[in-house]
């Protein structure tokens, strides 16, 4: 149902929209990764892709952005602990 990102630790959690009961109440941001892509993944026009990953403010809400920056000591908390383990 959820998940950790590795890069954030517990600090957040991630939902996995398949999980939910309308799943296409949320569709994606924007794809990432897409290189190399399978023949049969069809992107809907005029959403945004990338070959790799993106710079966060070129892609998430300036609010989604605010949240991230909140979180940031949380994060780095956490990845100095686990760089001692």
């Amino acid at each position: 149902m959820w998940s950790h990102y590795a890069g954030s630790g517990p600090a957040t959690k991630v939902v996995r929209v398949g999980a939910l009961d309308d799943p296409d109440a949320c569709p994606p941001q924007a794809h990432v990764f897409v290189q190399p892509m399978q023949p049969w993944v069809h992107i809907p026009p005029g959403v945004p892709q990338f070959p790799e990953y993106y710079k966060l403010a070129e892609v998430w809400t300036r609010a989604s952005v605010e949240r991230r920056l909140a979180l940031l000591p949380q994060i780095d908390a956490w990845l100095a602990i686990r760089a001692k383990v």
